[in-house]
C-alpha cells in the first residue's frame, strides 16, 4: 500500500499518518497509527475485500478532515493450482499458467527435452 498527502501552500508539512483498513465491509479498524511512511506491506487473506482510508496530520497538530469512506480497495484472490481437465485424449490448462518440461529418450538423439506453457487465451507450443 502507498499513500500520500500534501499540506497547504506555506504550511508546516505532513508529518504523519493513520491508516485504516476494513475487511469484508466490516469495521474500520487502525492498522498504522501515526506512521511517518508513505508505503507499507499489508497481508491479507485469500478472498477477502479491504478497504483503505487515511488521515493526515502536519508538523504542528493539524489533522486531516476525513471520514470513513475508502480510499483505496483491493481483493486478495485465492492463489489456486491450474484445473486440468481432459478433452478429447489432451490435458487442457483452465483459468490459470501450465508449464510442463519432459526429457524423452531417442535412439536417434538421446537427452532431447520439449518444454512448453499455456497461457489461458493463447498456448504456445
Amino acid at each position: 500500500m502507498q499513500w500520500a498527502a500534501q499540506d497547504d501552500p506555506n504550511g508546516s508539512g505532513v508529518d504523519n499518518y493513520d491508516i485504516y483498513v476494513s475487511d469484508n465491509g466490516g469495521p474500520w479498524k487502525l492498522w498504522l497509527q501515526s506512521t511517518p511512511q508513505i508505503r507499507s506491506i499489508f497481508g491479507g487473506e485469500c478472498g477477502h475485500t479491504y478497504a483503505f482510508y487515511s488521515v493526515a496530520r502536519d508538523n504542528v497538530g493539524n489533522v486531516e478532515a476525513a471520514g470513513p469512506a475508502a480510499q483505496a480497495t483491493i481483493e486478495v484472490l485465492p492463489n489456486t493450482p491450474p484445473v486440468l481437465e481432459p478433452i478429447a485424449n489432451r490435458v487442457i490448462a483452465v483459468g490459470q499458467q501450465l508449464s510442463v518440461t519432459n526429457t524423452a529418450s531417442d535412439l536417434d538423439s538421446p537427452g532431447q527435452s520439449l518444454s512448453f506453457s499455456l497461457d489461458p487465451g493463447s498456448p504456445k507450443v
